[in-house]
């Protein structure tokens, strides 16, 4: 059961950091100015996600999160399933970079 459960828990828990990801970039394109761009980000996030390092913690533990499972399943897994753990791992490592890249 496990076996066929973790390829897609891994791909699961990479959809926050890439809604988050996704979303920052469509607002920083789309508004000008630090505060207008946080404002327009932070009005989309329930209230407990609207501190820009709360966000991006989340986005970054569950990127880990993500790549950690698809490590798991490179190891435990076969086949199809396989190749779907290491795209969640190159994804989930990719976000995680990015993420903690635009912390600094």
């Amino acid at each position: 059961m496990l076996r066929h459960v973790l390829p897609w828990l891994g791909l699961v828990l990479l959809l926050p950091p890439t809604y988050l990801t996704a979303r920052w970039i469509d607002v920083f394109n789309a508004v000008s100015g630090d505060d207008a761009r946080l404002a327009a980000f932070t009005s989309g996030c329930p209230h407990w996600l609207q501190d820009p390092m709360t966000s991006t913690l989340v986005a970054l533990l569950c990127s880990a999160a993500g790549t950690t499972v698809g490590l798991v399943g490179l190891v435990v897994v076969t086949g199809l399933r396989r190749v779907i753990c290491g795209a969640a791992v190159t994804f989930g490592l990719v976000l995680a970079w990015w993420l903690a890249w635009t912390r600094l």
